[in-house]
């Protein structure tokens, strides 16, 4: 048997390394920040190396079947990647997108089994294969879906992002233009211009990369706006800590007022339970009691990840301060390193104040 040892086999082999190396740091990175977005993010790099590998193979040994393995395994890398960018615009999935996008897998599974939905063909002196008909069709529409959905959640974050973080931000488009050059010489479907097609993609899926692990706070700039976090002491409502992520008309007086009813409102006034969140026209008043402390989050919607935050903060805050607020005198210089608990909790929400 002859191998195949061209340009097209190389550059498919060089990719899937790098795409192990980024699905490597990737994990790493989730596992040690317990962010489940970048699960999803490395899921579908995952799938991406994949794709690379046995497309690789298909190509070495001009084997059509692998060659059409690897068009399931990216639609595996566009699944999970539309699954990212629904969590980080509104932190829940669209059934909508993800329906349609299944819809069209399946029929790319179904135009595979059509006769030559790929071929082999020759040209520049290189074999390689190419896919045909409802196959190409089907397979080339999932990667305009991808690139457009990219697009279109690169200007979203960008348009939302706040001004400290726009350098940061402004990678994403980079990123953005590369696969939008990349899908545009595989729409080509010449045999020089797949290894170029496959060059630019996997540039843009680095400059993701490395935007979302130097910023991470980009990830949480679309899906709720978080407004001020208070927290006041039970026995004299007094205002112990404030935090503000975004200006508002709020007034401190109306606030420390309500947080102060909140204290006064126990289990023997409303006998259902305490009450964990105020919802009002424009936002929700998330709050945790502990044995000495009320926290107030106030945020534009409910969220998973905020109440989470919210709820460790309250926790870490009452235990790290247990002794302290036994017998507190008023003195709030004691409370000098909550924003090292407040970095810890909540480092991963930007800041909408100009600095």
């Amino acid at each position: 048997m002859n191998l195949n040892f061209s340009l097209e086999f190389y550059v498919y082999l060089i990719c899937s390394a790098l795409c192990f190396i980024i699905f490597i740091i990737l994990l790493y990175t989730a596992f040690k920040n317990k962010k489940e977005v970048l699960f999803l993010l490395s899921f579908s790099i995952f799938c991406f190396m994949l794709n690379f590998i046995v497309n690789s193979s298909a190509v070495l040994l001009m084997d059509k079947f692998l060659f059409i393995l690897g068009a399931y395994a990216l639609f595996g890398s566009v699944f999970f990647i539309l699954f990212f960018i629904d969590y980080t615009l509104q932190e829940h999935f669209t059934a909508k997108k993800l329906t349609s996008i299944s819809v069209i897998g399946t029929l790319l599974i179904i135009a595979s089994f059509q006769v030559d939905a790929v071929t082999a063909f020759y040209d520049y002196g290189f074999p390689s294969l190419k896919r045909n008909g409802y196959f190409s069709i089907l397979f080339l529409l999932m990667l305009l879906i991808f690139v457009i959905s990219i697009m279109y959640w690169v200007i979203k974050t960008i348009m939302n992002t706040p001004n400290h973080l726009k350098k940061n931000s402004r990678y994403l488009l980079y990123a953005a233009v590369m696969y939008l050059i990349g899908i545009i010489f595989l729409f080509l479907q010449q045999i020089i211009i797949v290894p170029f097609s496959i060059i630019f993609n996997i540039i843009g899926m680095i400059i993701i990369i490395i935007a979302v692990i130097k910023e991470p706070k980009i990830l949480y700039i679309l899906p709720f706006k978080t407004y001020r976090l208070i927290v006041i002491f039970k026995k004299s409502d007094v205002e112990i800590f404030s935090y503000k992520w975004e200006s508002s008309d709020i007034s401190d007086d109306l606030l420390g007022g309500l947080m102060s009813a909140i204290n006064k409102m126990g289990l023997e006034v409303i006998n259902q339970g305490e009450l964990q969140y105020i919802a009002y026209e424009k936002g929700i008043f998330l709050i945790k009691r502990t044995k000495h402390l009320v926290f107030g989050l106030i945020v534009n919607k409910t969220s998973k990840f905020l109440n989470k935050c919210l709820s460790e903060f309250s926790i870490e805050f009452q235990n790290k301060y247990e002794s302290v607020l036994k017998n507190w005198n008023g003195d709030l210089g004691v409370f000098k390193d909550v924003n090292t608990l407040l970095e810890k909790h909540f480092g991963y929400i930007p800041s909408r104040i100009p600095q």
